[in-house]
């Protein structure tokens, strides 16, 4: 193939052409102190970057830190306001019980004019009349039991406004106890059947006062009448137990707790709320005296359960109750040492524990 001189020509061309892309690309590869600094560079970002890591790191365990002790106050804070509702709630109380004394300080006076001449009465009637049949002259004892009560309470509340401290004394509350479902079957709806469960070994003696017993337990039954309005079964038991005893089966919320517990003919009946202790338990005594005070009327709704003790709280129409009733009872428990458990369940009940510390010198 002849080659002609215009192809020799753009051959010619082409040489010059590919020395110079040659040296192009020489001129753009860095030199050595380039390609250094460049490295340099990179491991100057590299270290940055390690660096703010480790910053962000620090910041992000601060921030931890911070949310958490955030969180530990916040708690704190709800903690106290609890605590601070819990102590206005016992300071209204007071307010309200210190309200409630002067009261009762002003209507004593007017009150024992009016127990003095049933008493006097009742004693005249009971002397004069002599034929009565022994179940009306047993009604005439009642009736004079109840109105020295009545004076005997009221002395009571003259000496507790001025400031003078209660004598007590050791009981054996088995007595008094009789004594109170004495009272209330003479008094009770025949709708309503009493029954008794009482040890007949001698319990322990309990350091109290006899009248602020006897008001403790019919307030109890009182209140369990009033749960009873068509009829039904009001029972008083006494036993004695040791405080490990207690914490075995009486503190456990949410145990079923048997409303009839020695065979009445309703074991299969339960109160499944569970208990509420309605003051801080008093630990000097190692056995206690428990009477249990339960009924099978309408129960106690839960969301009223938590006010029941409240001075002047009541779920009464108006006119059928003060709402002092309970009131009173825990205020006296209180004061002999004692303390309280209830479980009830609506439309099956209510059972009341009133635990009274043994004395010291009859503990089991």
């Amino acid at each position: 193939m002849t080659i002609t001189k215009k192809r020799l020509k753009n051959i010619s061309a082409l040489i010059p052409r590919e020395q110079s892309t040659a040296s192009t690309v020489d001129s753009l590869k860095p030199s050595q102190s380039e390609f250094k600094r460049i490295l340099e560079e990179l491991h100057a970002t590299q270290k940055a970057l390690q660096q703010a890591n480790q910053k962000l790191a620090c910041a992000h365990h601060q921030i931890i830190k911070e949310q958490q002790q955030l969180q530990a106050a916040h708690q704190k804070i709800s903690e106290q306001t609890s605590l601070l509702r819990q102590l206005e709630t016992q300071f209204h109380r007071v307010q309200q019980m210190e309200n409630l004394g002067s009261v009762a300080s002003g209507i004593a006076h007017d009150l024992n004019n009016i127990f003095t001449p049933i008493l006097t009465l009742t004693q005249l009637l009971r002397l004069n009349q002599a034929s009565l049949d022994g179940r009306s002259q047993e009604m005439l004892k009642v009736l004079e039991d109840s109105a020295k009560r009545g004076a005997t309470m009221i002395k009571k509340i003259l000496t507790s406004t001025q400031g003078t401290s209660q004598q007590r004394r050791p009981l054996q509350i088995v007595s008094l106890v009789q004594e109170v479902i004495s009272t209330i079957r003479h008094v009770f709806p025949s709708s309503i059947s009493i029954r008794q469960s009482i040890p007949q070994p001698i319990l322990g003696l309990v350091l109290a006062d006899a009248t602020e017993i006897h008001q403790i337990l019919m307030n109890l039954c009182m209140n369990a009448r009033d749960a009873m309005t068509d009829g039904g079964i009001l029972k008083l038991s006494i036993e004695q137990c040791s405080i490990n005893q207690i914490s075995e089966h009486g503190d456990r919320h949410g145990d079923r707790h048997e409303i009839s517990e020695h065979g009445d003919g309703h074991g299969d009946r339960h109160i499944d709320e569970p208990s509420l202790i309605a003051n801080q338990r008093s630990t000097q005594s190692d056995s206690y005296i428990v009477i249990t005070v339960s009924d099978t009327g309408t129960g106690i709704h839960p969301s009223v359960r938590d006010r029941i003790f409240e001075p002047f709280f009541t779920t009464k129409k108006a006119g059928q109750g003060t709402g002092l009733g309970l009131a009173t009872v825990l205020d006296l428990v209180n004061k002999h040492n004692g303390f309280l458990q209830v479980f009830s369940e609506v439309g099956q009940g209510t059972s009341i524990k009133v635990y009274l510390p043994v004395s010291d010198s009859n503990s089991l």
